[in-house]
């Protein structure tokens, strides 16, 4: 016997989506989410869309930014128990950046600094 799983499309209603049922279906439908495309272009409210792709070369402290690059390199260190730090070294064709996640283990506020290098 196979397992066969019929074709998805945006047009797909919630419920046959993988991990939703009938239940959590009639949730999302409460929420208006009806389809597959809805719930992929729902946004939560504090939604901020990313900045524009910048060069790193024009990137300014404090400034919301978004760069497009290769990892050169990275690390994981957890300093304190349920925080970790990823620190990494991303680069393309107009510089290079240092930057560090921080998030802590219950997932709130995840923020991103970084340092041209």
């Amino acid at each position: 016997m196979s397992d066969v799983r019929p074709k998805m499309t945006f047009a797909t209603d919630v419920q046959f989506l993988p991990g939703v049922g009938p239940e959590r279906a009639e949730r999302l439908h409460r929420l208006g989410l009806r389809t597959a495309r809805d719930v992929l272009f729902h946004f939560p409210r504090g939604y901020d869309r990313p900045p524009p792709d910048r060069s790193i070369g024009s990137l300014r402290d404090g400034q919301p930014a978004s760069i497009v690059g290769t990892i050169t390199d990275a690390e994981l260190a957890s300093r304190t128990p349920g925080r970790s730090v990823f620190a990494a070294i991303v680069e393309n064709e107009t510089g290079a950046v240092r930057i560090g996640l921080s998030r802590s283990a219950s997932g709130c506020g995840c923020r991103c600094r970084g340092r041209r290098g």
